[in-house]
């Protein structure tokens, strides 16, 4: 999995490439944290460069979400590929926009 963060705004980027499965979802997991816990403003999670998501990066983007519901913050994920977004649409996240 590859992961590039940017300040936008308010806002933080961050744009994933690869794979977000068991192996990888950690990783996200301590990355999102740290933006979290050093940010006040919402994340955006582009997701157009994901080639497999796996039940363990779902729950990691589902874990986000919650942590970030829970101060009040947003997690807007985009650009998801028609998999990814149906993934996530079975564990109840939206996506704002996805790729044809």
């Amino acid at each position: 999995m590859s992961v590039q963060l940017a300040k936008v705004g308010t806002s933080t980027s961050v744009v994933l490439g690869g794979d977000l499965d068991a192996l990888t979802a950690p990783e996200l997991d301590g990355i999102i944290g740290g933006v979290i816990a050093l940010d006040d403003g919402s994340v955006t999670v582009d997701l157009s460069g994901l080639g497999f998501m796996g039940a363990a990066g779902a729950r990691s983007l589902l874990s986000a979400h919650r942590e970030l519901t829970e101060v009040g913050r947003k997690l807007d994920l985009i650009d998801a590929p028609p998999t990814v977004a149906r993934l996530l649409a079975i564990v109840g996240l939206q996506v704002v926009e996805t790729l044809p």
